[in-house]
C-alpha cells in the first residue's frame, strides 16, 4: 500500500483502529493516521494573492495591510475578472523599499 493512498479506514491495517486489543487500545503511535500524514502542502505563494493571503504573507493583520495600502507603503491591487489580487513581486518590492531606508523613505512605491 502506498502512503499516498492512506485513508482513515485503511490507515491502521487489517486490525482496524482498535489495534487488535480486547481493551480497545489505540495502535502504536507510528501507525496512527492524521490528516497531515497524507496531505501535501504547496509552500510557494501564488503570484496573485487575495487580501487575507497578502496580509498573511507580510505577517500583518488584514486591517494593518489595508492601512499600508491606503498610505502608499503597499501597492494597489489589480483585478482579474472578479478577483481583487496583489502581485507577490510588487509586495516583495514594497517590503524591500520599506526595509532599506537608505534607498527611500518607504512612503511611496512606483512599480
Amino acid at each position: 500500500m502506498s502512503r499516498h493512498n492512506l485513508t482513515p479506514s485503511n490507515a491502521f491495517g487489517a486490525k482496524g483502529a482498535q489495534g487488535g486489543s480486547a481493551r480497545g487500545l489505540a495502535p502504536p503511535r507510528e501507525a496512527q493516521a492524521s490528516p497531515t500524514s497524507y496531505t501535501r502542502f504547496d509552500v510557494r505563494p501564488h503570484r496573485g494573492m487575495r487580501r487575507e493571503e497578502a496580509a498573511h504573507y507580510l505577517g500583518v493583520s488584514p486591517t494593518k495591510f489595508d492601512q499600508l495600502v491606503a498610505d502608499g507603503r503597499m501597492p494597489q491591487p489589480f483585478r482579474l475578472d472578479g478577483c481583487v489580487l496583489w502581485d507577490v513581486r510588487r509586495l516583495d518590492a514594497a517590503i524591500d523599499l520599506i526595509s532599506n531606508p537608505d534607498v527611500t523613505d518607504g512612503r511611496e512605491i512606483e512599480l
